[in-house]
Formats: C-alpha cells, structure tokens, sequence
C-alpha cells in the first residue's frame, strides 16, 4: 500500500500528523516544529471549531462523537 500524503514542510512522504488537528501530514517531528509558524494560526482555528458530543445509547453506554462547528 502507498502512502500518498507529503509532507507539509518538505514534501517527503510523510508518515504521521499534527497531534492537535491531526490534518495536517508531517515526515518527521523535526519538520513539524520547523512548520509550526505556519500551521499554528490554521490548527487552533481548526482545533476551535471542534466540539466533542456525548452520545448515550439505550444500556447507558455513553461515547464521545466528535463533530465540527458546520455539522450543526
């Protein structure tokens, strides 16, 4: 299977994501530092919108539906 996200920073193949947004591809931590400047302004924005619900099924199992701001 091929990997077809690239690496915000430097376009390498990249094999992990923002840990806050987790949209953002990154290759290395190295690069996701050197791209914080950047992505910062457009990560917390994104990390904003987003709202956790809590959802309760019929038993009393409850679990946490993540969903952003234009769902609603």
């Amino acid at each position: 299977m091929c990997n077809k996200f690239q690496c915000a920073n430097c376009n390498r193949e990249a094999f992990a994501e923002c840990s806050l947004c987790r949209r953002t591809p990154y290759c290395s931590t190295f690069c996701q530092r050197k791209d914080w400047g950047s992505h910062q302004i457009e990560c917390v924005r994104g990390a904003a919108e987003t709202v956790m619900l809590i959802v309760e099924s019929g038993n009393g199992d409850t679990s946490a539906l993540p969903t952003t701001a234009t769902d609603q």
